[in-house]
């Protein structure tokens, strides 16, 4: 058996926070629409609490907010996506582009764009159109709720908008771009059926680039960094690190080799029967078989080439 990479954890991490959404959404406006036309009886836990005077004007209020809040999450949760990507073991393997990702720091909109800087639109069927949808998502989210960010799209992302504007309404059940940019200029809150398409578009922009990612970076660089990191996370130095792999190696092999096994899967990791990959499942057990002193200079070695042969990558 060997191990690949389809799906990486920060994606993994993406769709635990983004996965579902669109149902919470729908939930809530539900629970709203009745209690516009008054089909609800307060819990005696909300009478002291909740008493307004227009259960009708309370619940459209209520319904913006549902709904910027969602567009404010859908973005946490790209930006969360994206400091995964940074963060190690990290999927930015070219120096220049981890040191553009290092340099954007705390700022969502900079690390959402060394990434599309670094991705070649072109190879990638429709990845343009779900990152102009995802551009305006982030300058959308700029007007309603960080008021000081930068809040306007591009002449050139406006053009792509709008030049698919068949494909937004063939793929997003009818999405009209149009009035979708029209709502954006007068900083109106996004309708429904918009707010569910843009969850959708940042789903697939997510999708895609995750996808342009794997298959550009050294899938066996990356499997060693996932185990060095394991054994280093939440070490502060060689004495701590030490210890802690002290532990490791003297617990029973069983126990090793499940913990690297599920390690190894929590960064995105899964077995496979064909050796699409140069990593052979026995590299765990290698790495598990390994003394303290094996161990130890596994993970002080620099040299990644040197670091995989270690554990028998070749």
């Amino acid at each position: 058996m060997y191990l690949d990479l389809n799906t990486s954890r920060a994606r993994k991490t993406f769709k635990r926070l983004l996965g579902h959404a669109n149902h919470y959404l729908i939930t809530i406006l539900v629970g709203l629409d009745h209690i516009k036309n008054n089909k609800t009886t307060l819990p005696d836990e909300f009478k002291t609490s909740w008493n307004p005077k227009s259960r009708e004007s309370s619940s459209i209020r209520s319904r913006e907010f549902a709904i910027s809040a969602t567009l404010s999450w859908t973005i946490d949760s790209l930006d969360a996506y994206l400091g995964y990507c940074h963060k190690k073991p990290s999927l930015y393997q070219e120096k220049e582009l981890l040191e553009k990702a290092g340099a954007a720091g705390q700022s969502a909109d900079k690390k959402f764009m060394v990434l599309c800087d670094h991705i070649k639109m072109d190879s990638i069927q429709d990845f343009e159109k779900y990152y102009a949808l995802t551009n305006l998502a982030f300058k959308w989210r700029n007007k309603l709720v960080h008021i000081f960010a930068e809040n306007q799209i591009t002449q050139e992302t406006r053009a792509i908008l709008t030049i698919n504007e068949g494909f937004y309404h063939d793929n997003f059940q009818g999405l009209d771009i149009i009035r979708l940019l029209k709502q954006f200029d007068n900083s109106n809150t996004p309708s429904f059926k918009e707010i569910t398409s843009i969850v959708r578009g940042v789903h697939n922009y997510v999708e895609l680039a995750d996808g342009y990612l794997l298959k550009t970076i050294n899938k066996e660089n990356h499997f060693t960094e996932c185990l060095d990191f394991h054994f280093k996370l939440n070490t502060e130095n060689l004495s701590s690190l030490r210890q802690k792999t002290a532990r490791f190696c003297n617990s029973p092999y069983e126990r090793r080799l499940n913990s690297l096994n599920q390690a190894i899967m929590n960064y995105g990791f899964s077995k496979i029967e064909e050796p699409l990959t140069k990593i052979n499942e026995n590299c765990i057990s290698t790495l598990s078989n390994f003394s303290f002193k094996q161990t130890m200079q596994f993970l002080n070695e620099t040299d990644y080439d040197k670091k995989k042969e270690l554990i028998l990558i070749k």
